[in-house]
């Protein structure tokens, strides 16, 4: 099954049109997890502030939502 991960923070949306195939949603989550993990890291050494979630779906909708509150 293939996954989308979508970026979210205060200013951008950034659809993921391409997608990746983990071996299940255990794995997906564990990739959104450390996806919003760097974004956080990024973002906070850029001096920006807000909340930042990685939207996690398949082919039929959304399926989780990761996400750092405030950074």
């Amino acid at each position: 099954m293939r996954y989308y991960f979508d970026y979210r923070d205060p200013d951008n949306f950034v659809p993921d049109e391409t997608g990746l195939d983990p071996t299940g949603a255990e794995r997906a989550r564990s990739l959104a997890l450390s996806a919003v993990g760097e974004a956080t890291k990024e973002l906070t050494a850029e001096g920006s502030t807000g909340p930042i979630a990685i939207e996690v779906r398949d082919e039929n909708g959304p399926l989780l939502l990761v996400l750092a509150p405030s950074t």
